[in-house]
């Protein structure tokens, strides 16, 4: 879900789809506007679970009334009322702003709130909001939002389909671009810089455990457009990570260089309603609960606007690292069938569905087997998921939206427990086996409310969040214990501009014999900058000793109360190219903890999107 919108695959999805199916999709609309029609030249999908009357536009004031108390950004005209007119006084003609409205009726614009903008041309327009109608022709499609029609070329969106994109990857709308033989090449990536300071991982104060991480990374992605229905991605990822134990000094050093997605997308092959997808390419899903993981696949895609569906084969073809000890182990021989579908009944439901079977074909281990360090994989497992997803956003009053997400999954199947003991530096000698069943539930519930009207001193949209999540406990034996998909990432986003680790930026457990209670306030501020205030409660579902947090200390076994953590996210992606996200995070543990000091950890991460 990456590269210019102009040659990102097709995405999904097959079946064409009306003027009257695309109603309530939302989208990010970008254009040059020749004072007689708004022409796009980049259209981002943007979350449909918002009230289809609010619309935010972009642009210079190409006109202003006050008189009348109206202006023009582009070809849309807004009306102000008397209670802002001091605000309206110190804008003038020609000034970047950002101005959000309620749509009260055809060409009627009414200005809720105005902020200064940054915005490259002066006949550039953006435009964010639902669609009304859609109206395809052979060149361009007429796509009508909050009253206001743009025409948008049929390669950046077709039968109302936009561009796929990876959920947190930004690249900015103007990319190298050029023409080999008939085939259009475009070349983007992202430079990053990720700083991560910890301390007292252990819980234990009466030994310095202070790290500092340093890894700078890059993504160097490759888009072909070969024909209107045919396109391919080439990607590559590396990484250099060194790890200081303070003060400074080196403890590990690492370097990855690997293949990313690398595939081939076929829009509607041979005129069939749907659409194939071949080559290691990204699950993902809007909270990565299930999946995001790039992964060697088929995958066939159906759609028309209100419903989707896909369906995928993955096993690993080939070796992803070009360094061979990098392999994970726990990825090779493993056969996995997934699916999801998804049904848009209205703002206020849209329903998920997820499936995912398991098959792991790897060779056998016997306890005194001998084998190298990197071929070290302590679960041998074949398991079958399913679960169902309801989202939407609930009436509420004109300034404030009220949205909630509801999550459930069931895991079943057996596998096989492997401990190891050390021989030397890199090798290894299977000390035991363990076979264990599995038949686990989880869930994931949660609601936010957003005061989107509101703002004070260029603060505004404070959001107030509430989430409890719980995946099942196993007992001593733990059979039925939850089980993650092993592809997720338990990352995404409330109202800010960042996705963060929703369960914890520093312990970031896993959903297993766990239960998290979040509360969470935030704020958005300036153009595209937030921040967020979060705390969450962790307790065992049944005592264990065994934990999934990424706190290196035991547990004694009797007592549930795992602790709290306290977070403090900020992102800041005010320019095209840069984005920017400081996190600091402390976590006080709780009684099930054999040892109780303070852990905390801030973390600094600087991307620059080309």
């Amino acid at each position: 879900m990456k590269l210019a919108p102009s040659l990102m695959v097709a995405a999904l999805l097959g079946a064409a789809v009306t003027p009257t199916q695309a109603i309530e999709q939302r989208l990010k609309l970008a254009g040059t506007w020749d004072g007689n029609r708004l022409v796009a030249f980049e259209v981002k999908e943007r979350d449909p679970n918002n009230d289809a009357s609010r619309v935010t536009v972009n642009g210079h004031i190409t006109a202003i009334d006050h008189a009348a108390r109206t202006f023009d950004i582009g070809p849309m005209r807004i009306a102000w009322q008397p209670a802002q007119d001091a605000q309206l006084a110190i804008i003038g003609l020609h000034d970047p702003v950002s101005a959000r409205v309620r749509v009260a009726g055809e060409g009627n614009h009414l200005l809720t709130s105005l902020l200064p903008a940054e915005v490259d041309a002066a006949n550039e327009v953006e435009i964010i909001g639902a669609v009304n109608s859609s109206e395809p022709d052979a060149e361009l499609t007429r796509v009508s939002i909050g009253g206001i029609s743009a025409w948008v070329p049929r390669r950046l969106y077709r039968d109302g389909r936009v561009s796929l994109r990876r959920l947190d990857d930004r690249r900015p709308a103007e990319q190298f671009t050029t023409q080999i033989g008939g085939t259009t090449v475009t070349v983007g990536g992202e430079l990053e810089l990720n700083l991560g300071l910890a301390g007292n991982r252990d819980v234990d104060s009466r030994r310095d455990d202070r790290q500092l991480d340093v890894e700078p990374g890059f993504q160097l992605e490759t888009a072909f457009q070969f024909t209107d229905g045919v396109s391919g991605f080439l990607e590559f990822k590396g990484r250099h990570e060194r790890s200081y134990d303070l003060p400074l000094r080196l403890d590990e050093t690492n370097t990855t260089l690997e293949r990313g997605e690398m595939w081939m997308f076929y829009d509607r092959p041979f005129g069939l309603p749907f659409s194939l997808q071949a080559g290691r390419q990204n699950f993902a899903e809007d909270r990565e609960w299930w999946w995001d993981e790039d992964l060697d696949a088929v995958r066939l895609f159906y759609s028309s606007y209100r419903f989707q569906f896909e369906a995928a084969v993955a096993e690993q073809a080939f070796r992803k690292s070009l360094f061979t000890h990098d392999e994970d182990a726990a990825d090779t021989d493993v056969r996995r069938l997934l699916a999801s579908a998804r049904w848009r009944s209205s703002s206020a439901l849209t329903l998920d569905g997820f499936f995912l079977r398991q098959s792991d074909h790897s060779s056998r281990l016997a306890p005194g087997d001998v084998i190298a360090d990197w071929r070290k994989d302590a679960e041998d497992a074949d398991l079958t998921w399913f679960g169902l997803r309801l989202s939407g956003e609930l009436d509420a009053a004109d300034d404030s939206a009220l949205t909630y997400w509801l999550d459930l999954a069931k895991v079943h199947g057996s596998g096989t427990r492997i401990e190891f003991d050390d021989i030397d530096s890199s090798t290894l000698v299977v000390e035991s086996l363990r076979h264990q069943r599995f038949n686990g539930h989880a869930l994931d519930v949660g609601l936010s409310w957003s005061l989107q009207e509101l703002t004070w001193r260029g603060l505004r949209e404070p959001t107030f969040t509430v989430g409890y999540a719980s995946g099942s406990g196993g007992g001593r034996d733990g059979d039925n214990q939850f089980h993650e998909t092993g592809l997720n990432d338990n990352n995404g986003r409330f109202n800010g501009v960042n996705r963060f680790r929703y369960y914890g930026e520093l312990t970031n457990p896993r959903l297993e014999n766990l239960a998290v209670t979040t509360l969470s306030f935030g704020l958005r501020f300036w153009q595209e900058s937030s921040i967020e205030f979060i705390h969450h409660y962790y307790r065992q579902n049944l005592p264990s000793s065994a934990h999934s947090m990424r706190i290196r200390s035991t547990l004694d076994g009797n007592h549930r109360d795992l602790g709290h953590e306290f977070d403090i996210v900020l992102g800041i992606e005010e320019f095209e190219h840069w984005e920017l996200e400081l996190n600091s995070s402390w976590f006080l543990p709780g009684k099930a903890f054999v040892s109780r000091d303070d852990a905390w950890r801030f973390t600094f991460k600087l991307n620059y999107n080309f």
